[in-house]
Order: C-alpha cells, then sequence, then structure tokens
C-alpha cells in the first residue's frame, strides 16, 4: 500500500530505490539507474542491464487492484510475443510476474535501444493496433473493453483532489476544465490516443 499522502518527488524516489532492490535479489547488477519516463508510472532504464522498469506509482490511484492489471499485461504482451507480434517482451533477467516492493508494484522488461523520437501518425497507428486485435483474437484470458480506460480520467481527477499534494492546485484546476465527458469521441477517432490510453 502506498504510504499517506505521498509527494512526486518520494513516489520517484522511492520508485527507483524499490527497482534497485528488487533486482539486486536476482544478482542484476545496477550502476546507474535511469528514469526514462515519470508519468503514470515511473520507467526506469537499470544501466548497465538490459532492463526497463515499470514502476505504477499514479497508475494506482485509476486502476485498482493494480496487480491483477499489471498481471493482465504481462500476460497479453507474452501471448503476442511468443506469435511474433512487435512487442517489447519482459525481461529474462528477472521472472516475468509482478513484483512489490516497498508498496510499490512492478514489472520489468526487455530495453530495447530507441531509434527514434518520432511519433507515428494516426495511419499507421491505427494499422498496428488492428494487426494486434487480429493477433489477440486466440488470447485465453479476458480482456476489457476499452471503456475501463476511459473511466480513468474522471477516477483519477477525483482521488487527485482528494489526496491534495500530487499535483499544484492550477494544474488539477486546468485538467477539471479541459475534461469532456464525451472525451470517448476523441479517443475511438484517434488510434494512436487510444494506444497511449492502454500504456499509461
Amino acid at each position: 500500500m502506498l504510504h499517506k499522502n505521498p509527494s512526486r518527488t518520494e513516489l520517484t524516489a522511492r520508485a527507483v530505490a524499490a527497482v534497485v532492490s528488487i533486482a539486486a535479489t536476482h544478482d542484476v547488477k545496477v550502476n546507474a539507474p535511469r528514469i526514462l519516463a515519470d508519468a503514470y508510472s515511473v520507467r526506469i532504464h537499470l544501466h548497465p542491464a538490459p532492463i526497463v522498469a515499470r514502476v505504477s506509482t499514479l497508475t494506482t490511484l485509476l486502476r485498482s487492484p493494480i496487480k491483477s492489471w499489471l498481471a493482465r499485461e504481462l500476460s497479453v504482451v507474452e501471448f503476442l510475443a511468443l506469435r511474433g507480434a512487435p512487442v517489447i517482451p519482459p525481461s529474462d533477467l528477472l521472472p516475468a510476474v509482478v513484483h512489490q516492493h516497498d508498496g510499490l508494484f512492478m514489472t520489468f522488461w526487455h530495453y530495447v535501444q530507441p531509434t527514434s523520437d518520432a511519433v507515428p501518425n494516426s495511419e499507421t497507428a491505427g494499422q498496428m493496433l488492428a494487426e494486434l486485435h487480429a493477433a489477440l483474437r486466440d488470447y485465453p484470458g479476458d480482456l476489457p473493453l476499452l471503456a475501463p480506460a476511459l473511466n480513468d480520467i474522471p477516477q483519477g481527477l477525483k482521488r487527485l483532489k482528494q489526496i491534495g499534494n500530487i499535483l499544484p492546485s492550477s494544474d488539477l484546476t486546468l485538467l477539471q476544465s479541459a475534461y469532456c465527458p464525451n472525451s470517448t469521441k476523441l479517443i475511438t477517432s484517434n488510434p494512436y490516443m487510444a494506444m497511449q490510453m492502454v500504456q499509461i
């Protein structure tokens, strides 16, 4: 369970410490952990190991129980990887399960060196999404509809307001004013946005 009213800085520092600790228990040496992204989750390259850790920090405010969400993600990606789909697989240097440390849940993935920072256009993203849907037709587990991801928005705003110290009040006010209950139309009309919602 997350500590009561943690600050964003504290969450990030705990995330880094947590992944280094888990890595050490599996004999993975981390000389210089590098934060690749810090949004709803913290993504950390465990340099020099070819591993990226994804630690759920703010994601736990939106999706509960977070462990089942992460376990499903691992299951889906492993299924796709076995079928040759263009996905980044879990790391083979640690068990491909949901790990927990200091109240934080995390997964570990194979690190792939970026080749470009270009964002794919809607046509390319839509084609990739369609190919993944086709590959998932035989997936034996349950897959939620896009609706749960869309529900993250109002739930997240509610929780952020309750906690009070994760975002500046000005940022929260901006998010509340920008939110539209008809966001479904925006997301379903933009395949790239839909993919981003799934990845948080």
